[in-house]
């Protein structure tokens, strides 16, 4: 992923996004017109229920039904992209720019979002069968991307330069 204007405003608005969420760990997700690069969808991880019957309801999962449940064609990821963040706790968006930040070892603004294994074979099916595009997310503390490549995922790890 090339930290370009796109991407840093998709990013921006994912970080409001992620905020919101009501779990301990701060995820968001977005579906993204490609070529526009505007969200199209968009929510966040969300603990449901009380007492002992919490569950969580993963950002994938709720980007991907909320897309779905409002469009009776589920041709509408064909082409797009599938944004993942996680949000460091410890990182001050108030203050500090997270493009400045973005390859700080100890101070990053990112955590590692790499979906869990039932959102994984959520996202190949909408790969599979509805014509999504790919992934992108963020992953471990300074290394973000990945896109897929025909009907799997692939996932590579940018190498830390400097």
């Amino acid at each position: 992923m090339n930290l370009n204007k796109k991407n840093i405003r998709i990013l921006d608005e994912m970080i409001e996004i992620a905020k919101k969420g009501n779990h301990r760990s701060k995820h968001a997700a977005a579906i993204v017109h490609s070529g526009k690069g505007k969200i199209l969808y968009s929510a966040e991880n969300r603990v449901l229920g009380l007492g002992n019957g919490l569950k969580t309801k993963h950002a994938e999962a709720n980007v991907i039904g909320l897309c779905l449940a409002q469009n009776k064609n589920k041709q509408i990821l064909r082409g797009k992209t599938l944004y993942v963040i996680r949000i460091n706790p410890n990182f001050n968006y108030d203050t500090c720019n997270f493009v400045e930040h973005f390859y700080d070892k100890k101070n990053n603004p990112f955590q590692n979002s790499k979906p869990c294994p039932k959102c994984q074979s959520l996202i190949n099916k909408c790969i599979d069968k509805y014509g999504l595009k790919g992934v992108v997310y963020t992953w471990q503390i300074i290394y973000l991307l990945l896109f897929s490549i025909v009907n799997k995922i692939l996932y590579i790890k940018l190498k830390y330069l400097i």
